[in-house]
């Protein structure tokens, strides 16, 4: 499981419980289409219809529930959406360590190509 993929998963699981519902899912974590809005992105509106709220109120209350130290990263409401902002370093170390777990099998040749 890649870095990012980890994150959305941590981001998914604290939004579940901040909500006390469990329907947000790793994938409903996107990438938002100005990235002055963050680094990932969750729209409130299914989640709204479960909590029986606006999207807007949604998004406020849950970010309120949501502490930084949770999910790794600064969160914030912006409409009815909840945008993460990624802890950079924290990111690339990640990626790091990632990369030197699987520093052996970097440059072996599948075994379909040979």
């Amino acid at each position: 499981m890649n870095s990012i993929y980890k994150i959305k998963n941590k981001i998914a699981e604290e939004v579940n419980r901040a909500s006390g519902k469990k329907i947000i899912v790793a994938d409903d974590i996107i990438f938002p289409p100005n990235n002055n809005f963050g680094d990932l992105s969750l729209s409130c509106f299914d989640l709204a219809k479960e909590m029986k709220l606006s999207p807007v109120e949604t998004a406020c209350r849950l970010v309120g529930k949501i502490k930084p130290t949770d999910v790794g990263c600064g969160v914030k409401a912006a409409g009815p959406y909840l945008n993460f902002i990624l802890n950079k370093i924290g990111l690339v170390k990640d990626v790091i360590n990632e990369i030197e777990k699987k520093a052996a099998r970097i440059g072996l040749l599948s075994p379909f190509l040979m």
